[in-house]
């Protein structure tokens, strides 16, 4: 790793402090702590402090050791893990969003909205883990899509929790209007033949 848990640079870490640039080191052992330098070659400062010192990132990657214990590998796959479920959880509760937006005026199922607040609390959730991947600086998970599953998310399940309220008073309606509703009818009437005659109803 960059930094170990006991703070001891790996070669590379070590030039920069040496070199002045301690901020660096503690900035990639924060956010990448696992990164190699060839996964770290998109990094605009970390490139401007290699031509700064005269190394190539070819040079650089020579320099730095091969990291024990979890290869970059597992934090590449959790960052790409982690942007696929976002994209995912972003559709369905896209379609969501749509659905319980069309539907809060005119319907009174409940569907719609129960399956929007378990589905955006389920991406809130997600933008939750992602944050606290960040914090900890094991692994690498994109700033914007911690972002996205905590908006899109809560925007989903707001948006149910107001179609079930909606539900809920349009069936409150149509059970009240089926209580005050007035029907009558008319229908023959006949106990005995001698008694035969017409019956009329009427409910209120």
């Amino acid at each position: 790793m960059f930094i170990d848990e006991h703070g001891t640079h790996c070669a590379v870490g070590y030039l920069m402090a040496r070199s002045g640039r301690e901020d660096l080191a503690r900035r990639i052992h924060r956010t990448r702590n696992l990164a190699t330098i060839a996964a770290l070659a998109n990094d605009g400062e970390l490139c401007r402090w290699l031509d700064s010192v005269g190394l190539s990132a070819v040079e650089a990657a020579m320099i730095q050791p091969s990291y024990g214990g979890r290869p970059y590998d597992a934090q590449d796959n959790t960052e790409d893990a982690y942007a696929a479920t976002t994209i995912a959880a972003t559709g369905v509760n896209g379609g969501l969003i749509a659905w319980n937006l069309l539907t809060t005026r005119t319907g009174s199922s409940v569907v719609p909205g129960v399956l929007g607040v378990t589905a955006g609390f389920a991406q809130t959730m997600v933008g939750v883990i992602g944050g606290a991947i960040e914090n900890r600086g094991e692994h690498h998970v994109e700033s914007p899509h911690v972002a996205t599953n905590f908006v899109v998310g809560t925007v989903s399940a707001a948006l149910g929790m107001r179609s079930l309220l909606h539900a809920r008073r349009a069936r409150r309606m149509e059970t009240a209007a089926r209580c005050t509703g007035t029907t009558w009818s008319l229908a023959a009437w006949s106990p005995h033949v001698a008694d035969a005659g017409i019956r009329f109803g009427l409910r209120f």
